[in-house]
């Protein structure tokens, strides 16, 4: 996932990639979408961003499918859940 900022909707900083491709795991980040969440994964908050998205496994019969991963710095980085693919 491509990563910019900006506190006027003109102006943008680009910021490093959110998501990219894991070879060692072997998908790669497509479509997705992101909401801000507690810490205990309610939502709303403001302690956490949580991204869900698409993860295409080229692999035969692997085809698609959903993971998480979770912000703790504003969207700075990222980590992804342990528990992927969760669909």
């Amino acid at each position: 996932w491509g990563h910019a900022v900006s506190r006027d909707l003109v102006r943008w900083e680009h910021r490093p990639l959110a998501l990219h491709e894991d070879a060692a795991a072997g998908w790669m980040p497509y479509s997705g979408s992101m909401v801000a969440a507690q810490a205990d994964g309610r939502a709303p908050g403001r302690d956490q961003l949580v991204a869900a998205f698409t993860a295409a496994y080229p692999a035969p019969g692997e085809d698609e499918r959903v993971c998480l991963a979770r912000s703790r710095d504003g969207g700075r980085s990222f980590a992804l859940d342990p528990a992927n693919p969760v669909l």
